[in-house]
């Protein structure tokens, strides 16, 4: 190699780029179920015969637990890593079936 070539940037999977596109898709998957329960309010008022106010007040319950929950979660995931905190959700999801 002379002096006056220069090296080709190597992009890797640490760009900024590759960073913001993994976030967004760890946020679609993570607000899309959260977001669509709405959609489900008059099969399920329907099918258990409860009122709004009931299946509301489960969401919004589920919601604040939700949130409640966030900051130990996040303190797992600083000591075990998030890769695998975050599978525990789908193995109990799966368990649970």
């Amino acid at each position: 190699m002379t002096p006056t070539d220069t090296p080709r940037p190597t992009i890797g999977w640490r760009t900024p780029l590759i960073i913001v596109i993994c976030g967004c898709l760890i946020a679609l998957v993570a607000f899309g179920p959260r977001s669509a329960l709405g959609l489900f309010l008059a099969p399920v008022t329907q099918e258990k015969g409860w009122g709004r106010d009931i299946y509301s007040f489960a969401l919004a319950l589920q919601m604040l637990l939700w949130g409640a929950a966030q900051p130990f979660v996040g303190g797992i995931a600083d000591k075990y890593g998030a890769v695998r905190v975050m599978w525990i959700g789908p193995c109990f999801m799966r368990s649970g079936s």
